[in-house]
């Protein structure tokens, strides 16, 4: 069973990088630009992204309604943090504009959750997770993104590009069984088109483990669980049995071969109906084919689920 693991997953940087492979796709000035700075390779390893002085808006709300709920695994309150480019009136013109709203961990009586947690919201605000040298605060990574634009502009006048990030955690799923966080993510870094990302993580609030699909899959029904997975995405894609999946689109990328290029991805949330699998753009089919969703509901795979796992009393 081809399963794509954590650390097989594309960050925010390759998808930003893949536009570079497509040519088409790109914009000279902006390539040329991230290609000739050294400093944003070095603090930017898992998001494409740049520079100003800006107008700064922090703020943070608590959040009754998901951190103080019954039964709710960990408390938090939700941050925003907004910044600009100098001297622009949103009102009046575009700007460019970065903008982040994430649950900040106040509690949860269990630390190893608590960091855990703490340290994957980092990692997908920033690229870092506050254990190097090169780490950044969410306000730090925001004021360099605005202060790039600015040096972007002072290199290449003529263009009127805005650029934009636009970048929202929050908890879609907070019990005593499972904890899942998703990353929504809107940007315009120049080129022909702009990018809209989902990303998921699960884990276990005992002990702050990330949860994969292994953890989740009876022992040698791997292959079972991915044969009524494929059945579900060509019915959901209007693809007949005879049809390749690469001739419809997906999968274009791997390599030809006489088993089916299905796989499924760690890119997953555990919802009250089953499995969501998010392919984002460029993951499995090109760009003009947008995110391809996969919903793996709880009553047509349970005989491939591990009777005794997480997700026992859920089916």
């Amino acid at each position: 069973m081809k399963i794509l693991k954590f650390n097989d997953l594309p960050t925010i940087n390759e998808y930003f990088s893949s536009m570079v492979l497509y040519g088409d796709h790109c914009n000279r000035d902006f390539w040329l630009f991230f290609c000739r700075a050294p400093r944003m390779k070095k603090l930017y390893t898992f998001i494409l992204c740049p520079v100003f002085i800006l107008l700064v808006s922090c703020g943070n709300r608590e959040n009754g309604e998901n951190g103080r709920e019954a039964g709710a695994a960990i408390r938090f309150v939700t941050m925003d943090i907004f910044q600009q480019e100098n001297n622009c009136d949103t009102s009046q013109n575009d700007c460019t504009t970065i903008y982040f709203s994430y649950p900040r961990i106040v509690g949860s009586g269990n630390n190893a959750l608590n960091d855990t947690l703490t340290q994957q919201i980092e990692r997908w605000l920033t690229g870092t997770d506050g254990s190097g040298d090169n780490t950044l605060t969410p306000e730090e990574f925001s004021k360099s993104f605005i202060a790039d634009y600015e040096k972007f502009r002072q290199e290449f006048p003529d263009s009127r590009a805005k650029w934009h990030i636009r970048r929202e955690i929050e908890l879609l799923a907070n019990n005593s069984r499972f904890i899942t966080l998703q990353l929504s993510e809107d940007n315009y870094l120049g080129g022909a088109h702009g990018m809209r990302i989902h990303l998921f993580a699960n884990f276990i609030p005992a002990g702050g483990q990330r949860i994969f699909l292994d953890d989740l899959i009876a022992e040698g029904k791997q292959d079972t669980l991915e044969r009524i997975a494929e059945s579900l995405f060509r019915k959901e894609n209007n693809i007949p049995a005879g049809q390749s999946l690469k001739e419809a689109g997906y999968f274009y990328m791997s390599e030809e071969d006489d088993n089916s290029p299905f796989h499924l991805t760690e890119n997953f949330a555990i919802t009250r109906e089953g499995l969501l699998f998010y392919y984002n753009p460029y993951d499995i089919a090109p760009y003009s084919m947008g995110a391809t969703i996969l919903k793996v509901p709880f009553d047509s795979v349970k005989d491939a689920l591990r009777p005794d796992g997480i997700l026992k009393d859920v089916f």
